[in-house]
Parts: C-alpha cells; sequence; structure tokens
C-alpha cells in the first residue's frame, strides 16, 4: 500500500513540474495573447494580497487557499492558451528561438587589418 501511495505521489509531483514548464514555455511565447498571460500574474498577486479566502492563523489550512489559487491559475492559464501551441509544446516539437537546421548557411569568413587593406585602396 505504501509503495502505490508513494509512485502516485512521485507520479503527482513529476506532473505538476511538467505542467509548470509547460505554462512557463507557454508565457514566454509570443503566440500567447496577454490577458492570457494576466492569469498566472494575478495568481501570483492573490499570494502577497493581504485578504485571504482562508485566515492565514490556522497553521496550514491558511495555506492551502494560496496553493489552491496557485494550482487553479496554472490549470485555467493552460486552458485558456490556444490548444495547437499547447499540444506543440506537450510533443515537444515547439520550435526554438535557432533557425530550423534547413535556414543555416554553413560558411567562413576571415578578417582583414586596415594596415593589409587600407580603405579607398
Amino acid at each position: 500500500m505504501t509503495q502505490h501511495k508513494a509512485e502516485y505521489t512521485l507520479r503527482t509531483l513529476t506532473s505538476l513540474f511538467r505542467e509548470l514548464g509547460l505554462a512557463w514555455k507557454l508565457f514566454l511565447d509570443e503566440q500567447v495573447p496577454i490577458w492570457t498571460k494576466a492569469v498566472p500574474l494575478l495568481s501570483l498577486v492573490y499570494l502577497i494580497w493581504p485578504v485571504d479566502l482562508l485566515s492565514d492563523p490556522i497553521l496550514g489550512l491558511g495555506q492551502l487557499d494560496d496553493l489552491m489559487v496557485l494550482l487553479l491559475g496554472l490549470k485555467l492559464f493552460i486552458s485558456l492558451c490556444p490548444e495547437e501551441i499547447v499540444q506543440k509544446y506537450r510533443r515537444g516539437q515547439a520550435t526554438s528561438s535557432l533557425p530550423a537546421k534547413e535556414e543555416i548557411v554553413e560558411t567562413s569568413y576571415r578578417v582583414l587589418d586596415e594596415q593589409e587593406h587600407p580603405q579607398g585602396q
């Protein structure tokens, strides 16, 4: 029984970190609308806002609403992003800032000193 619980916890944490990574990539993607990017920012603002849904003096319970808002904000942000962009990142096929291999031109160059080749000659 404890092995199943440990496996479940490991899967849950792995899934959470995967979703956090996905959310970070989506947040940096220029194709995701700015209004959508406001969702994770508003979730973070809730953490520093002095008013909570559950009072913080109750140890553990007060932090539970903060965690809930962060997790719901994460899920909401990913669900509001364009589906094709989300799927592209989930499949690992997102384009990076580097050009595609077909677009790379290999070449060579040499540096000329002005003493060897003065301008105008």
